[in-house]
């Protein structure tokens, strides 16, 4: 007897193709039609990684100078002064921040000190070429000519290569100062002091132009603002113009106290004579 295979009810012999009770299919009824597979369930989702926590963004790749530990004191100071010059807008982007003033000042020390060696070389050598500066300086008074020619001589210029390292670390401390408060003024400084201080201290990296002779002495100083201006503007994350701006805002207001201080110095002469 053949059952149902669904209610288990008995069926003809042969069976047809469908139970007459329930109308489930027989397997083994001629010409039964074949019973449609049962869809497969549906894959569970892929579970995605979740999103890292707030506040832990990676920082940027660093800067050479900031290898130098691990890569070298030598390269460390080479590559860092290379990327500065070649790509300062890339630099500055690769460069944290933030982070503290002491390895920047070092670095600025350091790449301004060589700059100035050369310079004193370079005037050395000048000097020797030319004659001493002072001789001519007569009418100004022995005591200013004495003093000229103490500078320009030998004992002179070590002074000044010894005491070199502090007035470069002071000059630029007062220099970001007056930067930073340029910005603050026309409100650009979005960052604290220690960013400004960076961006001056790594344009220093211009002081190597230095060890050119004759045209060195003119293209450090300018190609010096020009890579401040472009640390300051992606440091603080705002225009050339506003970094422009606060760069030569000090230089300006400079020259304007030293014009009127010469107009004055000219009126009380003008005055006496009369």
């Amino acid at each position: 007897m053949i059952l149902c295979p669904r209610c288990r009810e008995p069926l003809a012999d042969p069976p047809e193709s469908f139970c007459p009770r329930c109308g489930a299919a027989i397997g083994g009824a001629p010409n039964a039609a074949p019973s449609e597979p049962e869809p497969a369930p549906d894959p569970a989702p892929a579970l995605s990684p979740p999103p890292p926590p707030a506040g832990t963004a990676e920082p940027p790749p660093g800067i050479p100078w900031d290898e130098r530990a691990r890569i070298g004191f030598a390269t460390a100071l080479v590559d860092t002064t290379v990327q500065v010059l070649r790509a300062p807008g890339d630099f500055y982007r690769r460069m944290r921040p933030t982070g503290g003033v002491g390895s920047a000042l070092a670095y600025a020390v350091i790449v301004s000190y060589v700059g100035l060696v050369a310079t004193v070389l370079y005037d050395w050598i000048f000097q020797a070429v030319v004659g001493n500066q002072a001789a001519g300086l007569g009418e100004m008074g022995p005591e200013f000519e004495q003093a000229l020619a103490l500078l320009q001589g030998g004992g002179g210029r070590v002074v000044q290569l010894v005491v070199a390292p502090f007035s470069l670390a002071a000059m630029l401390f007062l220099g970001a100062a007056i930067d930073h408060l340029a910005l603050m003024l026309l409100s650009g400084a979005r960052r604290g002091f220690d960013s400004t201080f960076r961006a001056c201290a790594f344009a220093r990296a211009a002081s190597i132009v230095g060890l050119l002779p004759i045209c060195g002495l003119v293209l450090a100083p300018v190609w010096t603002l020009v890579l401040t201006i472009i640390g300051l503007s992606v440091v603080h994350g705002i225009s050339w113009q506003k970094a422009t701006a606060a760069v030569l805002l000090p230089l300006v207001v400079f020259c304007c106290c030293c014009a009127g201080g010469i107009g004055l110095l000219a009126s009380l002469i003008a005055a006496s004579v009369r």
